[in-house]
Order: structure tokens, then C-alpha cells, then sequence
């Protein structure tokens, strides 16, 4: 998958030490539903999650230097032909759009590609930049699930991919 900016190509956990400069970074571990990974092999673990999830993991490139930019996982939903997804990237590159690119051309690869008759996004309240991003892709908010670890809510969206 590739867009203006981004190329995406299949996550592979020889990619852990790349993926680990961003995973053990407490800022990306906030908003995730993972703590900072203390150690490369932690990372790896994540990376072996993300791509048994039941649909792809991507490693996402900036184009321009060939730096990781995000992760990008669609997992399997109880229902059929249905995906939710997961994200992180980069802080460095956070506020420059990138995110909204990304996911953009994801809901696209979801629909072309997948099949997706649904998307669904899990977004932290509290993390209002996503929140925006997701609403921006066409995402709309369709309920919050609250934990201990999250007074304010897990914001629940869901997408219904567009021909």
C-alpha cells in the first residue's frame, strides 16, 4: 500500500529493532493498549501479535528517508468481513498529516484489497488527535467502553467503506 507521502509493506519481526524506537517510547505507549517495551525481544512479541491478528501488519515507511513512520494492523472482528484497527507512529511526525494519509489509504486497501464491509477504530478519549483523525477518515463515534486505566473512555468508531 503506498500514498503520497508513506509506502507500507508487510511487517516482519526482523523489523523489532526499527519498530522498538518507537515502542518503547512511553509518549506511543499512552494511547495503546501496551506498555513501553523495555526490550527489543518485548517488541518482537507485539510485532507476532499484530500479524496473528487474522488480517495484515504493515510497517509504514516515509518515503522520502526510509524511516519507520507508524505501524498499521487490521484485525479479525466477530463479524464477518469486518476488521477493527491499530495504529502508533512516530512522534516526530505527528501533526504533519501523516496519520490522516495513512489511514486514508488504509480504508481504501480495506475496501479494494480485504473486502471490508466495516471498520472499526478503538481510540482513547483522551487522545483527541486520533479522534479527529478517525472522524476525518469517515470514522463516526458509535460509543466509549470504560476501564480502570481509562476514566475518561475508549471511544469506539466505526466505518463502513465507500466505493
Amino acid at each position: 500500500m503506498e500514498t503520497a507521502r508513506l509506502y507500507a509493506r508487510e511487517l516482519r519481526e526482523e523489523d523489532a529493532p526499527r519498530v522498538h524506537a518507537m515502542t518503547s517510547r512511553p509518549e506511543v505507549a499512552r494511547y495503546m493498549r501496551f506498555p513501553a517495551q523495555d526490550t527489543v525481544e518485548g517488541t518482537r512479541e507485539l510485532i507476532r501479535e499484530y500479524r496473528s491478528g487474522g488480517g495484515p501488519a504493515f510497517l509504514v515507511e516515509e518515503k522520502e528517508t526510509g524511516r519507520v513512520a507508524a505501524v498499521f494492523a487490521f484485525k479479525a472482528a466477530e463479524e464477518p468481513h469486518a476488521y477493527s484497527l491499530s495504529h502508533f507512529s512516530a512522534p516526530e511526525l505527528w501533526g504533519k498529516g501523516y496519520g490522516t494519509e495513512l489511514l486514508a489509504g488504509m480504508v481504501r486497501y480495506a475496501r479494494d484489497v480485504l473486502g471490508a464491509q466495516r471498520l472499526y477504530a478503538y481510540v482513547v478519549a483522551d487522545n483527541l488527535a486520533s479522534c479527529r483523525m478517525v472522524e476525518k477518515c469517515g470514522f463516526r463515534l458509535t460509543g466509549k467502553k470504560y476501564f480502570d486505566d481509562l476514566p475518561n473512555g475508549l471511544c469506539i468508531y466505526v466505518c463502513v467503506p465507500e466505493e
